[in-house]
């Protein structure tokens, strides 16, 4: 369960960055969870020749959240910890 919301959160997150221009383009979008966490991604483009827009990961194991838009360096946090009820 906590791998399931860990995975919405990065999601939501992912498509808060995708641009409106966006949706005048082919828009491609990654899910990937493993036993580590869960992490997504989008790009956009055509002819094979894609933009990468946003990316984040959230490890469940350690607690660190990282969030990458476009090219950049991905911005990590230290680790943190959610409770759920």
């Amino acid at each position: 369960m906590k791998r399931v919301l860990c995975g919405l959160a990065v999601a939501a997150a992912t498509f808060a960055a995708v641009p409106a221009h966006a949706s005048e383009a082919p828009v491609q979008v990654g899910v990937t969870a493993n036993e580590n966490g869960a992490g997504a991604g989008a790009s956009y483009g055509t002819n094979g020749h894609y933009q990468p827009l946003g990316g984040a990961f959230v490890n469940t194991s350690t607690g660190v959240v990282c969030f990458g838009l476009s090219y950049q360096v991905p911005q990590c946090t230290p680790p943190v910890s959610v409770v759920l009820p």
